[in-house]
């Protein structure tokens, strides 16, 4: 592909389809510490969430914005569950904020409510009930085990609670899973006696597992993007834009509203540039706006790595 332009690569990066979810990282703060992680969170960060009001106000802005193309939305931080701290209703009212709008929401967690004498592992289980009586077809529960966290017997008394509560069988649930860890850690999973039966996503930063050993229990598993994390990676620009020339779609690009009042847009897995979502009067910045400042921001770094 030859050189492209500022205006170009401008061109290319808002004629491209990102992420099908748009994600809110609601608070930094976290229990664990991971080498990979994007949001800089840990059990030092301040547990400071993102307004619920400025939460639904952009699930509003997205959805009625066809430039951004959102599906659904992500709840993630840090530890998302950690928000029980600070507001019990915070994420069952975003949620259910979410579902009347008719949009999917996901709700990401390392399992670390369920950690023997959580204070409100109970109001978790409750909340998810709630949620399911809404509608299970737009709530989806995402859990994350691997070697960096490795929760393992949390997010089992979790997946067990999902599988034998009858006010839970119909809520959908992926658990990431990183294949290496999955792989040394197969009999420790087929020994819970488990009936996987649903969904089960390997993450994109992997490849492909042993299937062999699971007669037949693990499903729907695609093939995904191998990447080394968590080691950096500069990615090759041209490559990408030349994807979404061809394709119509990017493979790293992704929006991300922060705790810190941003809203990010990723460029991999390890660049992101960043604006605040409230202008100085403290009023909200429509989303197309935001859109625009950074995909201009986005095209000027892009072509200055491609000098």
């Amino acid at each position: 592909m030859p050189d492209k332009s500022y205006s170009e690569i401008r061109e290319l990066l808002a004629s491209a389809t990102v992420d099908y979810t748009t994600k809110f990282s609601i608070t930094r703060s976290c229990n664990l510490a991971c080498a990979h992680c994007g949001e800089n969170s840990g059990p030092g960060v301040k547990n400071k969430l993102i307004p619920k009001e400025d939460v639904i106000f952009y699930m509003d802005e997205l959805r009625h914005n066809p430039r951004f193309k959102c599906g659904g939305f992500l709840i993630s931080g840090g530890e998302a569950t950690l928000a029980y701290d600070i507001d019990p209703n915070y994420l069952s009212d975003i949620c259910l904020a979410g579902i009347k709008r008719n949009s999917l929401m996901i709700l990401k967690t390392n399992g670390w409510i369920a950690k023997a004498g959580a204070k409100y592992y109970d109001r978790f289980i409750a909340d998810l009930e709630l949620l399911a009586t809404k509608s299970s077809d737009l709530f989806k529960l995402h859990l994350s085990m691997d070697q960096w966290h490795d929760n393992f017997s949390e997010n089992i008394q979790i997946m067990t609670e999902l599988y034998t509560n009858p006010k839970l069988r119909n809520i959908s649930s992926e658990v990431m899973i990183q294949t290496a860890w999955f792989n040394e850690n197969m009999d420790r999973i087929l020994a819970t006696g488990l009936p996987y039966e649903k969904k089960l996503k390997i993450s994109e930063y992997v490849g492909r597992t042993r299937l062999d050993r699971w007669s037949g229990h693990l499903i729907n598993i695609g093939r995904a993007k191998k990447l080394d994390w968590p080691h950096k990676h500069d990615l090759d620009w041209k490559d990408e834009l030349d994807h979404i020339e061809e394709k119509g779609e990017s493979r790293f690009l992704g929006y991300n509203f922060t705790s810190n009042g941003k809203l990010a847009l990723t460029l991999g897995m390890d660049n992101s540039i960043a604006v605040n979502y409230r202008n100085k009067k403290g009023r909200f910045i429509p989303a197309g706006q935001l859109r625009d400042e950074l995909l201009d921001l986005a095209a000027q770094k892009i072509s200055e790595k491609m000098r």
